[in-house]
């Protein structure tokens, strides 16, 4: 999406803060507005004008990898911790489990081009048969494909940060 807006005639810069909460466009005049706002409503995003929100730091198309690589920790770590409610683990074989979804995760997330909006359905079978295969050496294709369902349940889901 922000490399979209920078497409767009006019619009200089587009950025989004860590929780994807705000985008920030940076534009030369009313008419660039104009089509960024319309490029945003036409992809599903209500947008609007808002006074500056307090951010920290902003990300640009250039960084759309770390955040991504934040965001397949953030879930492989969700994962991981509600299959080890269930199951007696070690501590090595979660931390390599973990790393081996992460890994898969943002792999899938960096190398597949994607349309915005709510990922499809394919996009999180990919991502699971990804995971999938690289779980399987670490903990056996039962306990795999169990946290391949729970990753597309989780995947599922919308997730709200408390940042």
């Amino acid at each position: 999406m922000l490399a979209r807006l920078e497409d767009l005639k006019g619009v200089e810069r587009a950025e989004v803060d860590f929780a994807a909460d705000f985008l920030r466009v940076s534009v030369r005049d009313d008419a660039a507005q104009a089509s960024a706002v319309a490029l945003l409503a036409a992809l599903g995003y209500g947008a609007e004008l808002a006074d500056r929100p307090a951010i920290a730091k902003w990300y640009d198309r250039s960084s759309v990898g770390e955040l991504s690589r934040v965001e397949a920790e953030v879930i492989a770590e969700r994962v991981i911790t509600r299959f080890a409610a269930g199951h007696a683990s070690d501590r090595a074989v979660r931390l390599a489990a973990t790393e081996a979804i992460a890994e898969a995760l943002h792999a899938c997330f960096t190398g597949i081009q994607l349309a915005a909006g709510p990922s499809s359905p394919h996009f999180r079978a990919d991502c699971v048969a990804r995971s999938v295969a690289a779980l399987t050496p670490i903990v056996g294709q039962g306990d795999a494909r169990e946290l391949g369902r729970l990753l597309d349940d989780d995947m599922g889901q919308l997730h709200r940060s408390a940042l």
